[in-house]
């Protein structure tokens, strides 16, 4: 199991293993990437669309055209930008009504990913509902002061061991400084100069680094978590 960043980077190093099947989630895995990566590792590789609220909503499957919706607790829809449902074929917004979390419970949960939604079948005759045309997050890599790449998974998994949060966003500017927003549960207290901390320790010196809490992050709009503006050429 891995993420597409991780997976192009072993594809670069040329590691010797051969796994009998890689599992790709995260971000969002090009067909183009999907072949390479098969034909690299020689084995099937399955691209996973999931999402934090929910887990996992649909992936790849061999011989069949798109992401098959997996989850039969989970109804997947396509809406327009007023938040109606489209008819099969057409391309709009992928929203969600509920999940296991008995915690969230989500009506018509706009996810900010794009696809078209249509029944196909496989060859065995068996039906499918499947999203087409799928635009997901995309990949959102972060620069040291040497270029090299910062994964915003490494990111995710500092933020989370320094408290519980609602709600985040990295912003890397283009001179390479970066701004953290976080916002977390209330009445449970972040470790915030412990999240600076290690976040400067994983860029490395001469990027610099400011952590701020905010209560109302996410109030008005969903937010983006990951935004990089620095260009690397």
């Amino acid at each position: 199991t891995s993420d597409p960043i991780s997976l192009t980077t072993a594809m670069g190093w040329n590691l010797s293993i051969r796994p009998k099947l890689i599992f790709s989630t995260a971000v969002g895995l090009t067909a183009e990437l999907q072949h390479r990566l098969q034909e690299f590792f020689a084995c099937p590789v399955i691209n996973c669309y999931s999402a934090t609220e929910v887990g996992p909503i649909a992936c790849s499957l061999p011989l069949v055209e798109g992401l098959v919706v997996l989850a039969p607790d989970l109804y997947v829809e396509v809406v327009d930008a007023s938040g109606c449902p489209l008819p099969d074929g057409e391309v709009g917004e992928i929203s969600v009504t509920g999940g296991r979390n008995p915690y969230l419970p989500l009506l018509r949960y706009r996810t900010g990913d794009t696809a078209s939604i249509q029944t196909v079948q496989d060859a065995d005759g068996n039906s499918h509902r499947v999203l087409l045309h799928f635009q997901g997050r995309g990949w959102v890599s972060f620069y040291r002061t040497d270029n090299s790449i910062v994964n915003s998974i490494d990111i995710d998994r500092l933020i989370r061991q320094n408290g519980v949060f609602i709600q985040h966003q990295v912003h890397q500017r283009e001179d390479g400084s970066v701004s953290v927003e976080v916002r977390p549960v209330e009445n449970l207290p972040p470790n915030l100069k412990g999240l600076e901390r290690e976040l400067n320790e994983l860029f490395g010196a001469g990027i610099d680094i400011q952590v701020e809490q905010s209560n109302t992050l996410g109030n008005t709009e969903k937010i983006r978590p990951y935004i990089c503006d620095k260009i690397v050429e």
